[in-house]
């Protein structure tokens, strides 16, 4: 016994239909990201944990979307990454001043040392992944 089929597949419905899913998940990910990003910011000011935001979602191809968590401070990726140590000098003045331990210390220069970086948005991503699984 032979049986003979024939398929058709509507293409354009087919890519519309992924594409609003496709859409959809991409968006509830990038969300659930950035808000786990949030939790796991480390917090001076609060400044970095609002600057966290997601980008658009956008087709890379006819069934494939991209999206974005990012951070916009000026030293985000510095705390992401980590920095180097480094060496601060008055630019306008003879001395800094700054405030430590509630005195006002003058310096003319000063020595900070590396920083480790604390990857909040790849952590970020990396806990969301494996709660997918």
């Amino acid at each position: 016994m032979t049986v003979n089929a024939r398929i058709e597949l509507n293409e354009p419905e087919l890519n519309n239909q992924v594409r609003a899913f496709s859409r959809r998940r991409m968006a509830s990910l990038s969300r659930r990201i950035a808000n786990q990003a949030r939790v796991d910011t480390p917090v001076d000011t609060g400044r970095l944990r609002q600057s966290i935001g997601e980008g658009p979602q956008v087709f890379v191809g006819s069934r494939t979307v991209t999206g974005s968590v990012h951070a916009n401070t000026h030293y985000a990726a510095a705390v992401h990454e980590g920095r180097r140590a480094r060496v601060i000098r008055p630019r306008n003045a003879k001395a800094l001043r700054f405030v430590v331990g509630g005195r006002v210390v003058f310096a003319k220069v000063v020595h900070q040392g590396p920083m480790r970086g604390r990857p909040f948005l790849r952590n970020a991503g990396v806990r969301v992944a494996q709660a997918e699984r």
